[in-house]
């Protein structure tokens, strides 16, 4: 098996990455017969339509990747045919509508009807959809912003947060009074940070309007949130807090606290404000087995591994990375410097192995 794991940037230029052994690619249940797949490579893009109705998600996969390397105009008059027939009454109908408008995605093209029935969806996962394409293809539809408004009213949060986004491809300062709208709804952490960074975004389009008074805003606190927003600037990421962004932050969140029962959390953490050498030596070669965090415990079994190896970060990199996580989650803790680092990283060279709790703390 492989010791390093793969799903950060650094783990792949980590020297202790396994490339000489294979991999389980497949697991399946004795006694079950096996699914028999469509010989999907024969059929015409109409043939591979109809395969969207398929229970099984792989036929409908591979069904939409050939249907993207088929010639346009062919995938295109099957796909409009397709939505033609298309009754409200059909079995899993909004989860058809949603994966047909990914073949005129696809193609680049649009199809305005088409985008209006996700809209209109009663699933929301459908209708938030309908937002993120209505997005994309915002430079194409005379009607963009409307839509984007209606959505970003709707009455499930997940459609207001991507109308909040898609409303940032707008290219105009409409984006503005567009996702402001989702303020007069309840808002949590997700469509706060969604709507301050789309703003963000696109301040140099709405910001002039806003200054003179141009801009058609829903109510009085959709202006003042605009204004405050351009009155606190956000500062220029640390190269610590970029790192952090790429590499730790899926697991760890954005505000460090983790995920209860599945990532420690480092707000607060013994581990992050404690000695830099330990923590040095977890970002280095990883921890493995269980660990109890702020009163919770993580990595129930022995082989399990609560954080993985980072080693393939440069001294100076994990440097960085450390003294932001240890200044913004370890209540101020001093910095680590690069050659902290290359002390440890000398130190401990030999290590193949991820750390265990009774290692680092005996």
């Amino acid at each position: 098996f492989n010791p390093i794991i793969g799903h950060y940037q650094a783990s792949y230029a980590d020297p202790r990455r396994d490339k000489s052994h294979g991999r389980i690619w497949r697991i399946s249940a004795k006694g079950r017969a096996p699914v028999k797949q469509p010989n999907l490579a024969a059929m015409k893009p109409a043939q591979l339509l109809e395969q969207l109705r398929s229970p099984e998600r792989w036929t409908r996969y591979q069904a939409k990747r050939l249907l993207f390397d088929a010639p346009a105009a062919e995938a295109l008059k099957a796909a409009d045919d397709f939505v033609t027939r298309l009754a409200p009454a059909t079995p899993d109908y909004e989860r058809l509508l949603l994966d047909v408008i990914g073949v005129f995605e696809a193609h680049e093209v649009t199809r305005p009807a088409l985008l209006a029935k996700l809209l209109a969806a009663k699933d929301a996962r459908v209708r938030a959809y309908g937002a993120r394409v209505a997005g994309m293809w915002a430079d194409k539809l005379p009607d963009a912003a409307a839509l984007l408004t209606a959505r970003a009213q709707d009455e499930h949060p997940r459609v207001r947060l991507e109308a909040v986004v898609a409303a940032s491809y707008l290219g105009k300062p409409v984006a503005a009074e567009v996702m402001t709208k989702a303020l007069d709804a309840p808002m949590d952490k997700f469509l706060d940070y969604a709507l301050r960074q789309s703003a963000r975004a696109t301040q140099s389009q709405w910001g002039p309007a806003l200054a003179a008074n141009q801009l058609k805003l829903g109510a009085p606190a959709h202006g003042d949130y605009l204004r405050q927003l351009v009155g606190t600037p956000r500062k220029a990421p640390s190269p610590g807090e970029n790192i952090y962004e790429m590499a730790c932050l899926p697991c760890h969140q954005p505000e460090g606290k983790g995920l209860p029962g599945v990532y420690p959390p480092l707000a607060g953490s013994d581990w992050v404000r404690g000695d830099k050498a330990r923590i040095i030596k977890v970002v280095l070669h990883g921890l493995t087995g269980p660990v109890t965090v702020a009163g919770q415990n993580f990595g129930g079994t022995p082989a399990s591994v609560p954080m993985p190896a980072m080693g393939g970060l440069e001294d100076a990199q994990l440097a960085e990375l450390l003294t932001f996580v240890r200044s913004q989650f370890g209540g101020g803790a001093s910095a680590v410097t690069a050659a902290e680092v290359k002390a440890v990283r000398a130190a401990t060279a030999g290590r193949e192995a991820p750390w265990t709790v009774v290692e680092l703390t005996k």
